[in-house]
């Protein structure tokens, strides 16, 4: 069945006032105009256009076009909205909206008239309300926004670079003219925390992708290429689409912040484009497609100015730094090599190893023989890491050991061994143990005798594979589990205050374990919730994730729509938006004797921005062990259903060597 996308464009130079004037933005909704007109799918879409320049894009005109245009796309089409102009502030909105803006400030949209006697921007709570009647029938929602709201609302005419934004307004703007009332806004504002999202754009809880130019303190930026004016976001994004076709929402983000930084950089100037979806994890679906992309685990590699050769992963993520004369080694291949290219050793161009791992990142060596652009970005495999790897001792039925022994032996690429256990001779080395008894392949933790999941029945290479494969999934969770602060970082262990405040309690407990139990109420048993709350206490600024590993081994980052949050001296976020988190244990687990489950709540605290969820993945198969950790409002199992490596992009140039981790262990237990 063909689908339909709806696009809203709209593009403004030409604004009353002179001195709002830009040169660019009409030329980037034109060439987004063309993009979509070239290189749409016509087998699989039809193409619905309505685009608004200089004086047709008023507040009502953008309205409308949500209103008429974009409602009308059904839960198998896709919806674009791209605004190219100016972004701005309203200073003195109504006392009854305070409560929703800390800053009492709406952050706005700057549309044609927005200047003139009686008109008014389109504020952050009316886009939010347009999006969400456009999401009521569950389409796939792109919003970008090539603008910005913070700035002096000053510039210079001679220089090349111009921001977009200006000046905020400072009139009073009543009530009745918002579009929303006052009960459509508590629902729209249902986040405590929202303030702290990198973009400042505070948008409904229905699923939707916002790609932004810069983040919430930042300015967004055109200039002169190819002898026209572009806003330097658009264009790379549209020149990265050209080029690679299709792209997930990580991919193209990723690309697109590496190009604008590098043209930025010759100006002297930065701008650092943002991504931030919601569900969480979504940025694995395709540009404008709404598919999930099917992909390998892989690195970016890149060339900083001032650190050289890097990839996108650090030790946050899990990459291991040099042991003694071992290294961690990287197989390098073009950026549009397609998966199975990754897993074919032929196919690689060189290699490179890893001379310093950094929180959020790792420099490289490349090796002699391989030739590289400076100008291009590469993907990288891990092909071989430095001890110590997780060690396994394999016991049991000699068929099945020499089966598993082949497949650790060659678990990378159907080639190399394992990167992330070796077989040990010695069963007291080992944390893991499989065992190849009664035709079957069994998991266990050493000094247990539970397995650790579904055991796998039979004595075959392919069965082998798989439980190779479930070593390997357990072995990167201990990593993730096992990371440390360096002895040296200047973060504090108080700098930042994780408190979780349970239902039911009057005080928050910050303790390293704690123990919940169920409680029986209104008729039924029901798991423990809180919320969790991080406080800046330092007078830095910090940023800060939390990720959860279940003991299904799943590591999920699901409190942070951007992956992190960050934090200035003083301020506060809240985990999940402020929302209540369950933790619980699944009931048939009762008739099996389980009654306890642990989960680790690990804050992981830099002072540059990551995001951590590169080191995500999903949670195993456990057959005689499950339990679960959900939002109130959205399953964690909807958000674990993600790629297992996500690819961040880190290109600011201020220190790495500053991190910190702390952990929570909480423990379920239900009541006897």
């Amino acid at each position: 069945m063909t689908s339909n996308l709806y696009a809203l464009l709209v593009g403004i130079d030409k604004y009353p006032n002179p001195n709002d004037r830009l040169e660019g933005c009409v030329n980037d909704i034109k060439a987004v105009e063309e993009y979509l007109e070239q290189w749409l799918s016509r087998d699989s879409y039809q193409l619905h256009i309505k685009t608004l320049l200089e004086s047709e894009a008023t507040r009502d005109a953008i309205i409308q076009g949500f209103q008429q245009h974009l409602s009308q796309a059904n839960s198998n089409d896709v919806v674009l909205f791209y605004y190219s102009g100016h972004g701005s502030q309203e200073k003195n909105i109504p006392e009854e909206l305070w409560r929703f803006e800390p800053d009492r400030k709406n952050e706005t949209l700057y549309c044609y008239d927005s200047s003139l006697p009686g008109h008014w921007h389109l504020a952050d709570k009316e886009l939010a309300k347009l999006i969400a009647k456009v999401a009521k029938k569950e389409p796939h929602i792109c919003i970008i926004l090539d603008c910005c709201h913070s700035g002096s609302g000053t510039k210079d005419p001679s220089q090349d670079v111009v921001e977009r934004q200006v000046s905020p307004d400072k009139r009073f703007r009543p009530l009745n003219s918002y579009i929303f009332n006052m009960n459509e806004l508590e629902y729209l504002c249902r986040s405590r925390s929202s303030h702290l999202i990198s973009t400042g754009w505070e948008f409904p809880q229905g699923k939707h992708i916002l790609m932004a130019a810069c983040e919430d303190h930042d300015t967004a930026k055109e200039l002169m290429i190819n002898g026209k004016k572009h806003g330097i976001f658009s264009y790379c994004l549209l020149e990265i689409l050209k080029q690679q076709g299709k792209l997930t929402y990580r991919e193209l983000w990723q690309q697109t912040k590496n190009g604008v930084s590098r043209e930025l950089a010759k100006r002297s100037r930065t701008q650092f484009p943002q991504l931030e979806t919601t569900p969480p994890g979504n940025d694995i679906l395709l540009f404008l497609d709404g598919a999930i992309a099917q992909r390998a685990a892989y690195f970016t590699v890149r060339h900083d100015r001032q650190l050289g050769w890097v990839i996108d992963g650090g030790a946050i993520h899990g990459v291991q730094p040099p042991a003694e004369q071992e290294t961690t080694v990287l197989a390098l291949f073009k950026f549009n090599c397609n998966v199975n290219d990754l897993k074919n050793p032929d196919k690689s161009i060189g290699e490179a190893t890893v001379r310093e791992v950094l929180p959020q990142l790792s420099k490289l060596d490349i090796h002699f023989d391989t030739k590289l652009s400076t100008e291009c970005i590469y993907k990288a495999i891990v092909i071989s890491l430095p001890l110590p790897t997780q060690g396994v001792y394999i016991e049991g039925d000699e068929v099945g050991v020499n089966l598993a022994s082949k497949a650790i032996n060659s678990a990378t690429t159907g080639k190399f061994p394992s990167i992330y256990i070796r077989s040990v001779p010695n069963r007291n080395d080992a944390q893991l143990y499989l065992q190849c008894c009664n035709q079957e392949y069994l998991i266990r933790l050493q000094g247990e005798s539970r397995p650790l999941i579904t055991p796998i029945q039979g004595f075959t290479l392919d069965h082998a594979k798989q439980a190779i494969e479930r070593l390997e999934h357990i072995a990167r969770w201990m990593t993730i589990r096992d990371l440390l602060s360096p002895p040296a970082s200047r973060i504090q262990p108080d700098d930042i205050e994780m408190e979780l405040l349970f239902e039911g309690e009057n005080n928050p407990r910050k303790e390293k374990e704690i123990r919940q139990k169920y409680q029986y109420k209104e008729g039924k048993w029901q798991p423990p919730r809180c919320t969790i709350k991080l406080t800046n206490h330092s007078q830095k600024t910090l940023y800060c994730t939390i990720l959860a590993l279940t003991d299904r081994f799943a590591i999920v980052a699901p409190f942070f729509e951007a992956g992190y949050v960050r934090l200035e001296p003083g301020q506060i976020a809240w985990a999940g938006n402020g929302n209540y988190i369950k933790f619980s244990i699944e009931p048939e687990l009762r008739k099996l004797g389980i009654t306890e489950a642990k989960d680790v709540l690990k804050l992981i605290v830099s002072t540059s921005e990551f995001d951590a969820r590169l080191s995500t993945q999903d949670a195993l198969d456990m057959g005689r062990s499950s339990h679960k950790l959900l939002f109130k409002q959205s399953t964690l199992n909807r958000l674990m259903n993600r790629a297992q490596f996500r690819l961040p992009e880190i290109e600011k140039e201020e220190a790495y060597d500053d991190w910190y981790t702390k952990q929570v262990v909480l423990s379920i237990a239900l009541s006897s």
